[in-house]
């Protein structure tokens, strides 16, 4: 049998019949035009020199908008907005960039989700701005419509005005609130399907009335990922009912198959309230990948862990906010659940403490929830939070307890300054923590103090490459790394 070289082979299978047709180029150029995805696109012009050279002319609109992800980020304001009016394909790849960082549930900029880029931070900025034009809460939705009525009269369910697929407004009960809800109504009536992040401001005082619109305006986003319920102002006391007096949830909720993410921020001072959130909870729960409520929803009695178990059974990133003292209740719970998280976020309220004043826990009761998720957990922030060994502790109290686990997939943490001066809490970070990567500490200031304990870590956590100190500002206020020398 005759041996052929490899160019001489692939240019005869190029010429052979029975694999690639021989056709005029002007076929060819036919044929490429129903190509449609990124993908098919390189596998053709790497296929062969001649199919290279056929779509030659072809390439900058193919590619550009595969790499304009890439670029956006490099980008100011006015140039990413300019990009949309390049071409159809730019301006989805612009706006799915924009969805896709509007869907970010934690806007802390510790949260490590671009931890590497201040270019992903800068453009993140641009979408919680652009985000602040769809923000109708201060604003009557009517003013909205009526501008997009007057610059495209004839506009149909293919327009899209949402830039980031991100809104925000009031669903508000009463007779002066009236026409806002109705035209609120009618814009998600005729614009909800291009909403993927809806943040709502409902008023506790007459949520009772209010749940009808609600869950008028759910049933109006059909393509829902991220929903927020936010109240103006949240209880300082909350009256939490008895388990018995806890009817079955009978709510009439759509169907939302793409929610992934639900935020109830509400102050739960009501049974109505608390009947409402416990509802949504068995609807979406069991589809939820994110979920993000105050303390006071886990101090009822009706949420069980077994309860929690069961309707957050996917759920891989859990924020609880309202942590102090007094969270008992909802620290039992998490020292129990068996979810798989990914990421914890414990937070504190933002009035009350400070990293200068921080809520202070007992270490036992903080790393124990801690220790609940060692097989899983990839992120950490304990915001605010201080784990402080109590005066008068029997024993060892520097010694780290036996049934504290190592977390093997542990690479972020954030912490305040203060958690990294007892003994024990750096023996937890020394001996079970040894594969974090980032450690994100929180300060008043970067004073000697605190960058001695920057080195401390980057000396004593192996894997540790970078010390970032976080102050009152929005970018880093110093970054320690590990030594190459």
């Amino acid at each position: 049998m005759e041996k052929f070289s490899t160019s001489k082979t692939q240019k005869q299978q190029f010429r052979s019949p029975n694999t690639t047709p021989t056709l005029p180029p002007e076929i060819w150029g036919m044929i490429f035009q129903y190509i449609t995805s990124k993908e098919d696109f390189l596998s053709v012009i790497n296929t062969c020199v001649e199919w290279n050279e056929l779509l030659a002319k072809n390439k900058p609109k193919s590619l550009f908008a595969a790499v304009l992800p890439s670029v956006i980020p490099h980008l100011d304001q006015k140039a990413i907005l300019q990009c949309r009016l390049v071409s159809k394909s730019t301006k989805l790849s612009v706006d799915t960039t924009f969805k896709s960082l509007s869907m970010v549930a934690d806007s802390r900029p510790f949260s490590a989700h671009y931890p590497d880029s201040l270019n992903q931070r800068h453009f993140r900025q641009i979408v919680r701005k652009l985000n602040g034009f769809y923000n109708f809460t201060s604003t009557y939705v009517q003013d909205f419509l009526q501008r997009v009525c007057a610059d495209h009269p004839n506009f149909n369910s293919d327009f899209n005005p949402f830039l980031t697929g991100h809104i925000a407004y009031s669903c508000l009960f009463g007779v002066r609130h009236q026409m806002n809800q109705l035209n609120t109504i009618e814009l998600l009536r005729r614009l909800g399907h291009h909403l993927s992040s809806v943040r709502i401001q409902v008023n506790e005082h007459s949520f009772n009335e209010n749940q009808p619109n609600l869950l008028t305006h759910l049933s109006l986003l059909p393509n829902l990922k991220r929903l927020e319920i936010v109240t103006g102002s949240s209880s300082q006391t909350m009256h939490v009912p008895e388990e018995d007096t806890l009817p079955s949830p009978s709510y009439n909720f759509p169907e939302l198959p793409n929610l992934i993410h639900i935020s109830i921020a509400i102050s739960l001072s009501n049974q109505t309230m608390i009947r409402f959130a416990l509802a949504m909870l068995h609807k979406y729960g069991p589809q939820l990948t994110s979920f993000h409520c105050h303390r006071r929803l886990l101090d009822v009695q009706y949420l069980t862990v077994n309860v929690l178990n069961n309707v957050l059974s996917n759920v891989e990133n859990f924020r609880l906010t309202g942590i102090s003292c007094m969270w008992t209740n909802a620290r039992k719970k998490l020292s129990n659940v068996s979810w798989g998280l990914e990421k914890l976020h414990l937070q504190t309220d933002y009035a009350a403490f400070t990293a200068k004043h921080p809520c202070v826990i007992t270490h036992k009761n903080g790393l124990a929830v801690v220790n609940n998720f060692h097989q899983s957990l990839k992120e950490l922030l304990l915001e605010t939070i201080q784990l402080e060994v109590p005066p008068g502790t029997v024993g060892n109290k520097d010694k780290v307890p036996e049934e504290y686990k190592v977390m093997s997939k542990l690479k972020i943490i954030n912490i305040i300054v203060c958690n990294i001066d007892g003994s024990l809490i750096k023996n937890f970070l020394q001996n079970k923590c040894q594969y974090v990567e980032q450690l994100h500490v929180e300060v008043n200031s970067v004073d000697d103090e605190a960058e001695q304990k920057g080195r401390w870590a980057l000396e004593h956590l192996k894997n540790l490459e970078k010390v970032v100190f976080w102050g009152k500002r929005t970018t880093p206020e110093k970054t320690m790394r590990k030594s190459t020398t």
